[in-house]
């Protein structure tokens, strides 16, 4: 269906005006008025007004005819046909980070730690709109020192995981020390319109438990998985599947017997959750910089292209602020991409080269950002 703007509609009743012999003009005057040159004539106002109600309507009509199609449908529109089909949209995922409770010396009475309590982290590590704190109500026994207790970010979105060993301490808790072993999670955005059209359009076999789509409807919304793989019949076994989690390292449980219940056919054989390893990937960068760079000095371009090279590499958002999902689990480095990711982010660049090869890891490992040299 043709969608006419405004201009368009204008013309079409004047042709016809002209046809009918309700008015008498040439093409010229027909230009002179598409172009606002002719303004007096009452004739052509009532015409003018009616062709900007028309197209009004004919907007309002195809907004309707994109919604109603997965296609073209956009935003709560898209929803609502997802909705339709129970393939809902995967929503943002908090980043998680679990932490070691210690006391110096056992208490004689039960400390209650509160759902909601707030974690005391290094200011470095999370920018200052982002808290972390505890997912459950947590009691450290009389007699008893030391307790772990999971906690989430209160930013639904991907974000910078926490190093190891940055957690300082309990808001409100000062006799309680705290300390993470293992970097926490990165989280998730929410899903963007083009990959949730995609699982959209694959509904019919969604929620078939056993298909490839089953299992990312599931593991795609599961809070505090990173990122997994699927790995079917590993080593050659038939009838096996092994899932490879970028999650905390006590969440995997969790997921296997979720994948159990949700994903998997009751006579199979159970799936296998194993948490990734990480490889780290050491970068180093040559660049040139063109004669007047843009507000910066060579120093700051060098720390902002190491923040760019680490969010290459380990997920985060771009210089231009759109989110980066990172090298993910399995998937090479390939040193072509990385000069181009950066060659469009750092327009203050004149020629960029790297000596790192290109490199690969299986399907049980994952990239991480080791050093990074940029030499300018």
């Amino acid at each position: 269906m043709k969608y006419r703007t405004e201009k368009e509609i204008l013309q079409m009743m004047l042709n016809q005006a002209q046809t009918s012999e309700l008015i008498s003009v040439d093409d010229q005057f027909i230009q002179q008025v598409l172009r606002g040159e002719i303004t007096e004539n009452q004739y052509i106002i009532d015409l003018s007004a009616h062709a900007y109600v028309l197209h009004d309507f004919s907007r309002q009509l195809e907004s309707v005819n994109q919604s109603v199609d997965v296609a073209t449908a956009v935003g709560a529109q898209l929803d609502k046909i997802g909705n339709l089909l129970n393939v809902p949209r995967h929503m943002g995922v908090a980043a998680q980070l679990e932490v070691e409770l210690n006391l110096t010396l056992p208490e004689d009475n039960p400390i209650f730690i509160p759902r909601g309590t707030e974690l005391i982290i290094d200011a470095l590590q999370v920018p200052d709109y982002v808290t972390y704190s505890t997912d459950e109500d947590v009691t450290i026994p009389a007699g008893v020192t030391t307790a772990t207790v999971l906690c989430s970010s209160n930013l639904m979105a991907r974000q910078r995981s926490v190093a190891i060993d940055s957690v300082y301490g309990l808001n409100g808790f000062p006799q309680i020390s705290t300390f993470n072993r293992d970097a926490g999670t990165s989280g998730r955005d929410i899903e963007n319109d083009g990959e949730y059209r995609q699982r959209i359009l694959l509904w019919n076999v969604a929620n078939q438990r056993g298909t490839r789509q089953c299992f990312d409807a599931y593991l795609g919304d599961l809070e505090g998985l990173d990122d997994y793989l699927l790995v079917p019949r590993p080593e050659g076994e038939i009838g096996t599947l092994t899932i490879v989690c970028d999650c905390i390292e006590s969440q995997l449980s969790r997921i296997e017997e979720g994948v159990q219940e949700h994903c998997m056919i009751f006579t199979d054989q159970p799936a296998e959750c194993v948490g990734v390893s990480r490889t780290p990937l050491n970068v180093s960068v040559s660049c040139s910089v063109v004669d007047n760079p843009i507000s910066y000095t060579v120093a700051e371009l060098q720390q902002l292209i190491e923040s760019e090279v680490k969010v290459f590499i380990d997920g985060g958002y771009n210089r231009d602020g759109s989110s980066n999902r990172g090298l993910r689990i399995g998937e090479s480095f390939t040193q072509s991409r990385l000069l181009s990711h950066l060659h469009n982010m750092f327009p203050e660049l004149l020629s960029i080269s790297s000596s790192t090869e290109d490199t690969t890891v299986d399907e049980y490992h994952k990239f991480r950002c080791g050093t990074v040299t940029v030499v300018i």
